[in-house]
């Protein structure tokens, strides 16, 4: 569901993983205010997340919004895939490639996937073993993550907890095109003492077959686990760990179009591609045996909670994050005039990741003449180091005619032992420290807050190839949050935000063309301006409806973009400003009727995103409406039963040269529960079985959709 709140860290629930059970004449666990509680929660509503300054608050007093995907939401579409999920339920989010979680916000890419609050880098699709929310971050993110990476919003993942109750899932899941995903989720106490509690979570996950056309296919293996330690009511100790295997193939569809058919759009002058005939599920630019994508990733995660007396609670977190990814990956590059010559791309190489995240945030309330303060600083610390070796060998690899694709030239091609054209790493060392107010008056009817974030970036890059080390711009940025909220009732609330941010950006624009005079990228400054109206209201016994209703205005200069380069390919350019506006409205309902109920979630956007050319900004899409319901009947003789259905159509969206139509999308799905454990489900996604082109990379080969596709899982619950 969508609901107005801000990003949540690792927290615990309260109705699992914050307290050991109450016993008798014990006093009850003061929840912390880095305590999310999800005891008012049910079907597709979220009541609660952090706030800004990581500290937890009721949806409806937030000056800010973010898009909330809760398990239920997760189970009922089967998802497997960010993507999956956000398409339905997140107004302003749409999709810029075919895998992985790249997201446009707004007009503008998300910034890196975070799980818990901190960074997560991989350069594949992210596991959903343990993942019990999504939160879809919009707009900047300084202030409450202490990164400076994005200005139009971050994808974060919520893991799950470890619970007081015993309790384990285990589900199976089989996909029309043979592919077989496997979940097991166990949880419960270790020990329950007055002085000492410990819970636990395992969680185990594969997932292996084809993927999206005959040459990708998955490989998957996860193990991970949490730990929980209560020490009476001195504090907690949350320790979360897991170890990913994804060794499958699964590269961007490869789609190519008819030149021949190509028009002009009048209204814009950009293009409007054609698939070509040539092309089909079965199409593979190249033989399986020659290319691979291996991906290694491990975890490490603690969260201590405390109070220091009884004035100031204290969260300290940490994340330890690694991966070594080996690849050779090869796909179509250009498609030629006749519409049949595919030059290729082949980029072997591998990329090395490790990081280091500290965040310690201390609150203090205090209650004054009716006035409530609370008062919050924190500081954040990220050491990472990236390298990367890999050839661009772009040209080299012989090109196929994809009429008749034939293989016997590269033979003698992959006899060859590549050399690195490119090996460089960047050892990034960012500090940063906020303070924010929030004041509540009025009994609770105003509220007021105002943070400022000061970040000090640092580190340094390293070109193996030259042996030459480069200082990062170190400059001071300064972040800010402002924001006001008055609520005429309980529930309904009118707010206002303010958010500026800098960010420092190392490198160059153009690429992917040889010759041309590479542009450096300058440093950005980003601004949004949003307005909001919120309701969380049960009208009757029989309806409720969590509501809101936005408008913004945000912007950022020297964005790095897809556009064409000089020499007439696409590559990345650097756009001197974009600007995007636009109304958003979310809304959450729950309607009782008949033997059951029904949960719809329902979204519309409609904005508008230029350049400083006054061009439309490369991924933006101006209008996006979105539903997902179902029906659970609960009584009469079709108890157990659900049915339901997701529907999403989007307005065309230029990329680069080329503008993109997209055909409405619906998926249906149906479950059914026995004796209060077994359940099997039905999903049919895409069902009105319309392919599409999701973008384009080079002149004319891209992403693609194929289309529909079936899955049914078993699961069983206790």
């Amino acid at each position: 569901m969508f609901v107005t709140a801000t990003l949540s860290l690792p927290a615990q629930s309260a109705s699992s993983a914050s307290t050991p059970p109450p016993r008798e004449k014990e006093a009850a666990y003061e929840l912390s205010p880095f305590t999310v509680s999800t005891e008012r929660d049910y079907g597709y509503v979220t009541k609660q997340t952090l706030i800004g300054s990581r500290t937890v608050k009721n949806l409806i007093d937030l000056p800010t919004t973010v898009g909330i995907i809760n398990l239920e939401q997760i189970n009922d579409l089967a998802a497997t895939e960010v993507f999956d999920l956000v398409r339905f339920t997140v107004s302003s989010a749409t999709q810029n490639a075919p895998i992985g979680e790249d997201l446009n916000i707004r007009g503008f890419r998300s910034g890196p996937v975070l799980r818990n609050g901190a960074p997560r880098r991989s350069s594949k699709q992210t596991h959903m073993y343990d993942v019990e929310r999504i939160e879809i971050l919009k707009g900047p993110g300084s202030m409450l993550l202490g990164l400076n990476t994005a200005i139009g919003g971050n994808v974060n993942l919520i893991s799950r907890r470890a619970s007081a109750t015993r309790a384990g899932d285990i589900q199976a899941t089989v996909s029309d095109n043979g592919q077989f995903r496997e979940t097991i989720n166990l949880t419960g106490p270790l020990l329950q003492r007055d002085d000492l509690a410990i819970n636990y979570r395992i969680t185990l996950g594969a997932m292996d077959g084809e993927a999206y056309n005959s040459l990708d296919d998955q490989d998957q293996k996860f193990i991970g686990g949490a730990t929980t330690l209560f020490f009476g009511n001195q504090g907690s100790l949350d320790v979360e760990a897991y170890v990913f295997r994804d060794h499958g193939y699964v590269y961007p569809a490869p789609a190519f179009i008819d030149p021949s058919k190509n028009v002009v759009d009048p209204a814009t002058g950009f293009i409007i591609p054609t698939i070509s005939p040539y092309f089909s599920r079965d199409f593979s630019p190249i033989r399986s045996r020659d290319v691979y994508w291996k991906n290694n990733e491990r975890l490490a995660e603690l969260t201590y909670l405390t109070k220091l007396g009884n004035l100031v609670d204290v969260r300290a977190h940490y994340v330890h994050t690694y991966s070594d990814d080996h690849r050779r990956l090869i796909s179509g590059n250009t498609i030629g005039a006749n519409g049949y010559t595919l030059t290729r791309a082949d980029t072997p190489g591998w990329v090395n990741y490790k990081s280091h995240t500290f965040q310690v945030d201390l609150v203090n309330s205090l209650e004054f003449a009716k006035t409530r303060f609370d008062t919050m600083v924190g500081v954040d610390y990220l050491a990472s180091w990236r390298r990367q070796a890999d050839s661009s060998r772009n040209g080299l690899i012989p090109s196929i005619d994809v009429r008749n694709p034939n293989w016997a030239a590269d033979d003698a091609y992959f006899a060859l032992v590549p050399a690195n054209t490119r090996d460089n790493s960047q050892n990034q060392k960012d500090f940063s420290y906020y303070v924010q107010e929030n004041v509540t008056l009025w009994q609770e009817r105003i509220i007021m807050t105002a943070g400022v974030r000061w970040i000090y970036p640092g580190g340094t890059d390293k070109n193996y190839l030259t042996n030459v080390v480069t200082e990062r711009d170190d400059r001071t940025l300064r972040g800010h949050k402002y924001g006001l909220v008055l609520k005429p009732a309980p529930w309904a609330s009118l707010y206002f935000t303010d958010v500026q941010n800098g960010f420092v950006q190392n490198g160059f624009a153009d690429r992917n063309t040889a010759g041309d005079n590479l542009d450096p990228l300058l440093n950005q400054r980003g601004w949004l301006k949003e307005y909001g109206l919120k309701v969380d209201r049960a009208l009757n016994d029989r309806v409720s409806v969590n509501a809101s209703l936005v408008r913004y205005e945000t912007a950022l200069t020297n964005v790095r973009a897809r556009g064409v380069l000089p020499d007439g390919t696409i590559g990345n350019i650097q756009s001197n400003r974009d600007y995007s506006e636009g109304w958003e409205m979310d809304a959450t309902l729950r309607v009782k009727f008949g033997n059951g109920y029904s949960d719809m979630v329902i979204t519309l956007f409609d904005g508008e995103g230029m350049n400083a050319s006054n061009q439309a900004i490369t991924g933006f899409v101006p209008q996006k409406y979105s539903f997902l319901g179902k029906y659970t009947w609960t009584d009469g003789p079709l108890k157990g039963f659900m049915i339901g259905a997701a529907a999403m159509d989007q307005a065309e969206k230029r990329d680069a040269a080329y503008l993109l139509d997209f055909p409405l999308i619906a998926n249906v799905f149906a479950a059914y529960s026995w004796k209060r454990h077994w359940s099997v489900s039905v999903n049919l996604d895409n069902v009105t079985d319309k392919p599409y082109i999701i973008n384009l990379y080079n002149s004319g080969y891209g992403g693609y959709d194929y289309g529909l596709s079936a899955k049914a899982t078993l699961r069983y619950r206790w």
